[in-house]
Protein backbone atom coordinates (compact mmCIF):
# COMPACT_ATOMS: atom_id res chain seq x y z
CA UNK A 1 0.00 0.00 0.00
CA UNK A 2 1.57 3.25 -1.11
CA UNK A 3 0.65 6.92 -1.27
CA UNK A 4 -0.99 8.14 -4.46
CA UNK A 5 1.86 10.22 -5.88
CA UNK A 6 3.81 10.41 -9.12
CA UNK A 7 5.58 7.10 -9.65
CA UNK A 8 4.03 5.69 -6.46
CA UNK A 9 6.90 3.81 -4.80
CA UNK A 10 8.36 1.25 -7.19
CA UNK A 11 8.64 3.45 -10.27
CA UNK A 12 9.71 6.48 -8.24
CA UNK A 13 12.76 4.61 -6.93
CA UNK A 14 13.40 2.64 -10.11
CA UNK A 15 13.60 5.88 -12.11
CA UNK A 16 16.62 6.96 -10.07
CA UNK A 17 18.47 3.78 -11.09
CA UNK A 18 17.68 4.36 -14.75
CA UNK A 19 18.41 8.10 -14.71
CA UNK A 20 21.74 7.59 -12.96
CA UNK A 21 22.73 5.10 -15.65
CA UNK A 22 21.72 7.59 -18.34
CA UNK A 23 23.79 10.31 -16.69
CA UNK A 24 26.78 7.97 -16.60
CA UNK A 25 26.23 7.29 -20.30
CA UNK A 26 26.14 11.03 -20.95
CA UNK A 27 29.37 11.40 -18.95
CA UNK A 28 31.07 9.09 -21.42
CA UNK A 29 31.01 5.75 -19.63
CA UNK A 30 30.13 2.86 -21.95
CA UNK A 31 26.75 1.19 -21.76
CA UNK A 32 28.37 -2.22 -21.19
CA UNK A 33 30.51 -0.86 -18.33
CA UNK A 34 27.46 0.68 -16.66
CA UNK A 35 25.42 -2.52 -17.08
CA UNK A 36 28.22 -4.67 -15.68
CA UNK A 37 28.66 -2.37 -12.68
CA UNK A 38 24.96 -2.71 -11.89
CA UNK A 39 25.05 -6.50 -12.17
CA UNK A 40 28.20 -6.70 -10.03
CA UNK A 41 26.32 -4.69 -7.42
CA UNK A 42 23.68 -7.42 -7.34
CA UNK A 43 20.92 -5.98 -9.52
CA UNK A 44 18.93 -8.67 -11.32
CA UNK A 45 18.88 -6.67 -14.54
CA UNK A 46 20.91 -3.81 -15.94
CA UNK A 47 19.38 -0.33 -16.13
CA UNK A 48 19.15 -0.20 -19.92
CA UNK A 49 17.27 -3.50 -20.11
CA UNK A 50 14.85 -2.25 -17.45
CA UNK A 51 14.39 1.06 -19.27
CA UNK A 52 13.62 -0.75 -22.53
CA UNK A 53 11.21 -3.18 -20.89
CA UNK A 54 9.27 -0.49 -19.03
CA UNK A 55 9.40 1.85 -22.09
CA UNK A 56 11.54 4.92 -22.50
CA UNK A 57 8.39 6.93 -23.16
CA UNK A 58 7.05 5.89 -19.73
CA UNK A 59 10.12 7.28 -17.97
CA UNK A 60 9.95 10.47 -20.03
CA UNK A 61 6.26 10.92 -19.19
CA UNK A 62 6.95 10.25 -15.51
CA UNK A 63 9.51 13.05 -15.43
CA UNK A 64 6.97 15.42 -16.96
CA UNK A 65 4.43 14.39 -14.32
CA UNK A 66 6.95 14.96 -11.54
CA UNK A 67 7.90 18.34 -13.00
CA UNK A 68 4.22 19.37 -13.09
CA UNK A 69 3.66 18.09 -9.55
CA UNK A 70 6.77 19.61 -7.95
CA UNK A 71 6.93 22.87 -9.91
CA UNK A 72 9.92 24.97 -8.85
CA UNK A 73 11.08 22.14 -6.54
CA UNK A 74 11.65 19.77 -9.45
CA UNK A 75 15.32 18.88 -9.72
CA UNK A 76 16.07 18.47 -13.43
CA UNK A 77 18.04 15.20 -13.75
CA UNK A 78 20.90 15.22 -16.24
CA UNK A 79 19.91 11.79 -17.52
CA UNK A 80 16.66 13.27 -18.82
CA UNK A 81 18.53 14.72 -21.81
CA UNK A 82 19.51 11.19 -22.83
CA UNK A 83 15.88 10.06 -22.64
CA UNK A 84 14.78 12.96 -24.84
CA UNK A 85 17.53 12.22 -27.34
CA UNK A 86 16.50 8.57 -27.57
CA UNK A 87 12.73 9.10 -27.68
CA UNK A 88 12.29 12.40 -29.50
CA UNK A 89 15.26 12.50 -31.86
CA UNK A 90 15.75 8.82 -32.64
CA UNK A 91 12.32 7.29 -31.90
CA UNK A 92 13.89 4.57 -29.76
CA UNK A 93 10.94 3.80 -27.49
CA UNK A 94 11.93 0.49 -25.95
CA UNK A 95 11.48 -3.25 -26.25
CA UNK A 96 7.88 -3.21 -27.40
CA UNK A 97 8.89 -1.02 -30.34
CA UNK A 98 11.90 -3.31 -30.92
CA UNK A 99 14.11 -0.25 -30.71
CA UNK A 100 15.63 1.04 -27.49
CA UNK A 101 19.05 0.95 -25.93
CA UNK A 102 19.16 -2.59 -27.24
CA UNK A 103 18.69 -3.83 -30.78
CA UNK A 104 15.90 -6.42 -30.83
CA UNK A 105 16.09 -7.20 -34.51
CA UNK A 106 19.14 -9.42 -33.98
CA UNK A 107 18.94 -13.05 -32.91
CA UNK A 108 21.03 -12.21 -29.86
CA UNK A 109 20.09 -9.01 -27.99
CA UNK A 110 22.90 -6.47 -28.16
CA UNK A 111 23.33 -2.75 -27.53
CA UNK A 112 22.20 -0.49 -30.36
CA UNK A 113 25.26 -0.01 -32.57
CA UNK A 114 24.80 3.77 -32.83
CA UNK A 115 24.99 4.44 -29.08
CA UNK A 116 28.75 5.24 -29.12
CA UNK A 117 28.24 7.79 -31.89
CA UNK A 118 25.37 9.52 -30.11
CA UNK A 119 26.95 9.33 -26.66
CA UNK A 120 30.74 9.35 -27.25
CA UNK A 121 33.01 7.54 -24.85
CA UNK A 122 35.21 9.52 -22.48
CA UNK A 123 38.93 8.89 -22.09
CA UNK A 124 38.31 8.92 -18.33
CA UNK A 125 36.96 5.65 -16.97
CA UNK A 126 35.38 6.10 -13.56
CA UNK A 127 36.30 3.65 -10.78
CA UNK A 128 34.06 0.58 -11.02
CA UNK A 129 33.09 0.81 -7.34
CA UNK A 130 32.02 4.43 -7.78
CA UNK A 131 29.81 3.48 -10.73
CA UNK A 132 28.25 0.58 -8.82
CA UNK A 133 27.68 2.73 -5.74
CA UNK A 134 26.13 5.53 -7.74
CA UNK A 135 23.62 3.10 -9.24
CA UNK A 136 22.78 1.47 -5.90
CA UNK A 137 22.95 4.44 -3.53
CA UNK A 138 20.53 6.60 -5.54
CA UNK A 139 17.91 3.89 -5.07
CA UNK A 140 18.55 3.59 -1.35
CA UNK A 141 18.41 7.35 -0.81
CA UNK A 142 15.18 7.67 -2.79
CA UNK A 143 13.57 4.80 -0.89
CA UNK A 144 14.52 6.51 2.39
CA UNK A 145 12.85 9.70 1.16
CA UNK A 146 9.73 7.70 0.27
CA UNK A 147 9.61 6.40 3.83
CA UNK A 148 10.23 9.87 5.25
CA UNK A 149 7.41 11.34 3.12
CA UNK A 150 4.95 8.57 3.93
CA UNK A 151 4.85 7.26 0.36
CA UNK A 152 5.50 3.82 1.86
CA UNK A 153 4.72 2.90 5.42
CA UNK A 154 7.53 0.74 6.76
CA UNK A 155 11.10 -0.43 6.06
CA UNK A 156 9.82 -3.99 5.67
CA UNK A 157 7.43 -2.96 2.90
CA UNK A 158 10.16 -0.89 1.27
CA UNK A 159 12.52 -3.86 1.31
CA UNK A 160 10.01 -6.35 -0.05
CA UNK A 161 8.88 -3.92 -2.73
CA UNK A 162 12.45 -3.41 -3.88
CA UNK A 163 13.24 -7.12 -4.14
CA UNK A 164 10.02 -8.25 -5.78
CA UNK A 165 9.20 -5.01 -7.57
CA UNK A 166 12.36 -4.27 -9.51
CA UNK A 167 15.08 -6.75 -8.60
CA UNK A 168 17.13 -4.94 -5.95
CA UNK A 169 19.85 -7.25 -4.56
CA UNK A 170 17.97 -9.74 -2.39
CA UNK A 171 21.13 -10.90 -0.62
CA UNK A 172 21.29 -7.41 0.90
CA UNK A 173 17.80 -7.82 2.32
CA UNK A 174 16.28 -5.01 0.30
CA UNK A 175 16.75 -1.34 -0.33
CA UNK A 176 16.72 -0.08 3.29
CA UNK A 177 18.22 -3.18 4.87
CA UNK A 178 21.14 -2.32 2.60
CA UNK A 179 21.97 0.54 4.99
CA UNK A 180 21.91 -1.74 8.03
CA UNK A 181 24.14 -4.20 6.22
CA UNK A 182 26.55 -1.49 5.05
CA UNK A 183 26.68 0.16 8.48
CA UNK A 184 24.93 3.48 9.13
CA UNK A 185 28.09 5.50 9.77
CA UNK A 186 29.87 3.99 6.80
CA UNK A 187 26.85 4.55 4.57
CA UNK A 188 26.57 8.23 5.48
CA UNK A 189 30.31 8.72 4.99
CA UNK A 190 30.14 7.09 1.56
CA UNK A 191 27.13 9.24 0.63
CA UNK A 192 29.08 12.36 1.54
CA UNK A 193 31.99 11.22 -0.65
CA UNK A 194 29.66 10.53 -3.59
CA UNK A 195 27.98 13.92 -3.10
CA UNK A 196 31.36 15.68 -3.19
CA UNK A 197 32.42 13.83 -6.32
CA UNK A 198 29.18 13.51 -8.28
CA UNK A 199 26.48 15.82 -6.97
CA UNK A 200 24.12 16.75 -4.15
CA UNK A 201 21.60 14.02 -5.03
CA UNK A 202 23.80 11.70 -2.95
CA UNK A 203 23.49 13.75 0.24
CA UNK A 204 21.77 11.77 3.02
CA UNK A 205 18.37 13.09 4.06
CA UNK A 206 17.60 14.67 7.45
CA UNK A 207 15.96 11.42 8.54
CA UNK A 208 19.09 9.41 7.80
CA UNK A 209 21.32 11.90 9.61
CA UNK A 210 19.00 11.88 12.64
CA UNK A 211 18.97 8.08 12.70
CA UNK A 212 22.75 8.07 12.50
CA UNK A 213 23.09 10.51 15.44
CA UNK A 214 20.64 8.48 17.50
CA UNK A 215 22.38 5.22 16.51
CA UNK A 216 19.18 3.78 15.07
CA UNK A 217 18.73 1.51 12.07
CA UNK A 218 15.95 0.32 9.81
Amino acid sequence: IVKDAAGFYTLRVLRTFVLEALQLLQEGQTAAYIRNAALLGGMKKGPFAIADEQSLRLFLDLEQTRADELGADYDYPQGLAVLKTMVVEHRRLGKQAKAGFYDYEQLEMSFWAELPQIFPHSDTVLPAQDVTDRLIFVQVLQAARCLEEGVIQSPAEANLGSIYGWGFPDFKGGVLQFVNDYGFDEFVTRCQYLAEQYGSRFLPSDMLLTMQRQQLNF
